[in-house]
């Protein structure tokens, strides 16, 4: 009886033997697990931090290409508007202010531009200084200022 007992303990002491080696393998299966998903999440950080900084340099890229578009767009129309900074008190061609005289009284063509009257009635080839459209002594309209 006591050698069946022992046997009893034996075969019971290698059953918890196995479960133990059956635990501690699932233990090193869940810490590789453990490891591979810290690994999984630190490339996931890395590339959630390189997509970040992508983006942000992307954004600092469009607001430096806004800011020169409106620059840019700023001059050309500053330069398409720079005959009206002074068209109504000096020539666009020979720079002198408007006057009483009738040479130096502002006169418009047809397509808008102005100019001294006396310089305008002078030219041998009607054509506007400014655009190149042709007109003729009779389009030329006096301004009085």
């Amino acid at each position: 009886m006591v050698s069946k007992i022992h046997k009893e303990a034996r075969q019971e002491e290698g059953k918890a033997e196995l479960k133990v080696e059956s635990d501690e393998e699932e233990v090193e299966i869940c810490r590789e697990a453990l490891e591979n998903a810290e690994k999984a999440l630190e490339n996931a950080e890395k590339k959630a931090k390189e997509s970040n900084d992508e983006l942000e340099k992307k954004k600092k890229w469009r607001k430096t290409v806004q800011k020169r578009f409106l620059f840019v767009a700023k001059i050309a129309a500053e330069e398409d508007n720079s005959d009206l900074d002074h068209t109504e008190e000096s020539c666009k061609v020979c720079f002198e202010k408007f006057g009483e005289d009738d040479c130096q009284k502002a006169a418009i063509i047809p397509c808008g531009h102005q100019a001294c009257f006396g310089f305008l009635s002078s030219l041998p080839q009607k054509s506007c200084p400014t655009c190149r459209a042709e007109f003729t002594d009779d389009k030329i309209l006096k301004l009085f200022p």
